[in-house]
């Protein structure tokens, strides 16, 4: 791409501001918004993000690369990044957790493996890198619509329960207790 008026340094500075700003905005939408809205428009405007940086890098425009980046951080920020750890820990039990998580960190892993491959110029190329990630974003949006249940104003064992197999929830197995002193623990 042809130099603009940034420079690396500069760059990334205003990244990280973005960045931080971003985090702090994510604190409100998380609780004014619901889960599921928040993760569906979010892949939606992830995409687009997306498609801004791969024809920004097709017209070598470093100035609208930084642009739909920083575009894509405020989003990330108030959908995917803190609602899928948040969602993880709100529906599933704690052994279920440490598999959500290992499949969390394990897709950073694979991405941050794949993109550089994906963008050197005899595979996908920048663009078409950012292009097939718009895509699976319009999918991940997709299927967030068809799997996910709305965790808002859920009590914490409703919200467990809402991916419990039927016939669990109709032998109450949810609510094996054993009583020790004051303190009780559940068993599931």
């Amino acid at each position: 791409m042809k130099g603009g008026s940034f420079t690396p340094r500069l760059g990334t500075q205003i990244v990280g501001i973005i960045d931080l700003l971003a985090c702090f905005l994510s604190i409100w939408t998380v609780k004014k918004f619901g889960r599921v809205t928040l993760v569906i428009w979010g892949h939606l405007l992830i995409a687009g993000a997306h498609f801004g940086v791969g024809f920004s890098a097709m017209n070598d425009s470093n100035t609208g690369v930084l642009l739909f980046v920083l575009l894509f951080l405020v989003i990330y920020q108030n959908s995917s990044g803190p609602i899928a750890w948040l969602y993880a820990a709100e529906t599933t039990i704690d052994a279920a957790l440490g598999i959500c998580i290992f499949t969390l960190w394990g897709t950073v892993f694979i991405l941050s493996i794949v993109s550089p491959i994906l963008m050197k110029d005899e595979n996908l190329g920048e663009q078409g890198t950012f292009f097939l990630f718009a895509g699976l974003s319009i999918l991940g949006s997709l299927y967030c619509k068809t799997i996910l249940i709305e965790t808002k104003g859920l009590s914490d064992k409703d919200k467990k329960e809402l991916f419990y197999p039927e016939h669990a929830k109709k032998k109450d197995l949810l609510d094996v207790k054993s009583s020790v002193g004051d303190a009780t623990m559940r068993y599931v």
